[in-house]
């Protein structure tokens, strides 16, 4: 069944990935590595493209590449047989090398740019493979913190999107990590939520006060009902013109802890 080409235009940006068949390992050794590395390079050198980012894993792989006129289904095709022949003929195995067709997604801003980069050069950490991504050799991470240039990578467009010292703020970036980057969004989340209830902490104590006053109006009857409701009346009031002594009502209400 002859596949479907995959829409594709000059110039576009693609994060690439693909995986071992049946999720099993791309490269035994470092050996292996450096070949992908340099058929990637052998392949740019005859369809130019650019690279921005890359990630060699155990049994995956990571590609930020940006095409000019070559589509990346022929550029990716041609790099992929080259290496599985490579491989199944190293090894003496047969089959498939790769686990059907890659994955790729476009990157269409520069957000989703910086962020494809990141999850990139954070993956070995993430895999709980290094400490720190720039210690992990087979990524272009490291010539980015180093400043090494590499004819395979192009670093310019990424740290573009910074600003000076460029690098650094880069690493700062990268290192934080999404996960990071979610747990302060929470906080900061947390943090929001608390003077929200803060701010209108005395509208509560009204509506508490006001809820425990009819409770005991419908259980134990009518009587002190509308001494309960003028005393709320007058406890708004008093919110209005001294917001610190409701605060300290507040504190000695009994179901204080159920708003904190």
């Amino acid at each position: 069944m002859v596949r479907t080409p995959r829409n594709w235009s000059p110039g576009t940006t693609y994060h690439v990935t693909a995986r071992g068949n049946r999720k099993q390992e791309l490269f035994h050794d470092d050996e292996d590595r450096k070949k992908y590395i340099t058929y990637l390079q052998e392949t740019k050198e005859k369809y130019p493209f650019t690279i921005h980012a890359y990630c060699l894993m155990s049994n995956h792989i990571h590609l930020l590449i940006e095409t000019h006129d070559v589509p990346l289904e022929r550029i990716i095709r041609i790099l992929h047989t080259r290496y599985a022949v490579y491989f199944n003929k190293k090894y003496d195995y047969v089959g498939h090398v790769f686990q059907g067709r890659y994955g790729s997604t476009k990157i269409d801003t520069p957000a989703y740019f910086i962020k494809a980069s990141r999850y990139i050069h954070h993956n070995p950490v993430e895999a709980k493979l290094t400490i720190h991504p720039e210690t992990y050799p087979w990524s272009s991470y490291p010539f980015y913190i180093h400043s090494i240039d590499k004819p395979l990578l192009s670093k310019e467009r990424t740290l573009n999107y910074f600003p000076a010292p460029q690098i650094s703020r880069y690493k700062e970036y990268v290192e934080k990590g999404p996960q990071k980057e979610e747990l302060q969004k929470k906080q900061l989340k947390s943090e929001k939520n608390k003077i929200f209830l803060e701010k209108y902490r005395g509208f509560w104590i009204l509506v508490s006060k006001f809820i425990v006053s009819r409770t005991k109006f419908l259980f134990q009857g009518g009587g002190k009902y509308e001494k309960r409701i003028s005393f709320n009346i007058r406890g708004f009031s008093r919110f209005q013109e001294n917001r610190q002594e409701i605060k300290k009502a507040f504190n000695r209400f009994s179901g204080a802890a159920l708003l904190q």
